[in-house]
């Protein structure tokens, strides 16, 4: 399984079983529709495997979604694909039981935008966090080269706190909802 619809195969299957447990995830119109062209499906699975490696923890995965020239960036890191790396090393000793619930992927060309909802826990502490996160970026040569990760870091500080609620597997939004 090492061709990327290979891996995004074992990915649909894990997603099947997760969406049957809990979660039903939203399929835009338009990638119902019969026109949905097959550059748009590659671009899709790329996005797709990129962001279910950060549920699965396999670097191999998201090494081969990621261009050498990959730029990555998210609330107060931007880094080189060396440092994304490192930032993906780092996740996978500090963090556990990390689930990405995609809800939509945008595709134009060459360039996607992702909205899905990043849930995981911290090892040291045991907090889970649970946020609505929009990406956008663009593909080269089958590849991933940008990455801009929108998040509020506001929200994992509140629920590590207790004083936000979760809602783990339900829509995104860019904060849960405050009663």
């Amino acid at each position: 399984m090492n061709t990327v619809a290979g891996k995004l195969a074992i990915h649909k299957l894990a997603a099947i079983v997760i969406a049957a447990a809990s979660l039903m995830i939203t399929i835009p119109s338009h990638a119902q529709s019969s026109s949905v062209s097959d550059a748009d499906e590659q671009v899709r699975e790329v996005v797709t495997l990129s962001l279910m490696s950060w549920e699965t923890l396999l670097e191999d995965e998201f090494v081969s979604t990621s261009h050498p020239d990959l730029l990555f960036a998210f609330p107060r890191v931007r880094a080189d694909l060396e440092g994304a790396l490192k930032v993906f090393r780092m996740w996978k000793e500090q963090y556990e039981d990390t689930r990405v619930y995609i809800h939509q992927i945008l595709v134009d060309g060459n360039r996607f935008s992702a909205e899905y909802q990043f849930a995981t826990t911290k090892k040291e502490t045991g907090k889970r966090t649970v946020m609505g996160t929009i990406a956008i970026g663009e593909l080269r040569d089958g590849r991933i080269v940008v990455l801009k990760e929108y998040t509020d870091g506001r929200v994992a500080d509140l629920q590590e706190q207790g004083k936000l609620a979760l809602e783990e597997g339900e829509e995104p939004f860019p904060w849960p909802k405050l009663d």
